[in-house]
């Protein structure tokens, strides 16, 4: 509570010092700040904060940010491969979400090619990352994943660890006018 500093109470305020919101309590008033009032409050789990009353009523504001933080942590470790810290993440779960994200996420640049031509992840995989590890194993080094059919669906029978070189022969034929080139610039 170093740089937290609670002020006298105004007169023309109504205390709600020793009320309870969520994990906060608040201990007292922080003062006004851009036309908005703000109380000193003790978080459950030690830290102090200053919040906004009609936050902690609404249920806006229910603890310091120690909350949401636990609630992301337990989400990413939902599938458990993900971890709060890239360090800790297993080396697969990048190629897990990626190859989700390609099929079934619209705003995806790479939707059009996946997604969009009707390509999916198999049951066994889109729910459960420790089946798809095991299905998979270990990614070589230089290596990604590769479907061996390109009108197949991503599973363990269409899928494969391969070498860009191995990607570029098993590419599905370029048709001309289907792809537009940025970088070039025709006057004509």
């Amino acid at each position: 509570m170093a740089d937290i500093n609670i002020i006298p109470l105004p007169a023309n305020i109504k205390s709600i010092v020793g009320l309870h919101f969520g994990r906060l309590t608040v201990v007292g008033y922080g003062g006004k700040f851009k036309r908005v009032h703000k109380w000193v409050c003790r978080c459950d789990c030690g830290v102090y904060t200053l919040k906004r009353a009609d936050h902690m009523g609404s249920g806006r504001s229910a603890s310091c940010g120690c909350f949401n933080a636990e609630v992301q942590k337990s989400n990413f470790q939902t599938h458990g491969g993900a971890a709060s810290d890239n360090a800790d993440r297993h080396p697969l779960y990048s190629v897990w979400c990626g190859m989700k994200k390609r099929c079934y996420t619209k705003s995806s640049t790479q939707y059009p090619h996946y997604g969009g031509r009707g390509i999916k992840v198999c049951a066994e995989w889109l729910f459960d990352f420790a089946r798809f590890v095991s299905d998979m194993g270990d990614r070589p080094e230089g290596c990604s994943i590769d479907r061996i059919d390109n009108d197949g669906d991503y599973s363990a029978q269409n899928c494969r660890w391969a070498d860009h070189s191995t990607q570029m022969k098993n590419r599905r034929p370029f048709k001309r006018g289907s792809r537009i080139n940025v970088g070039s610039h025709n006057p004509i």
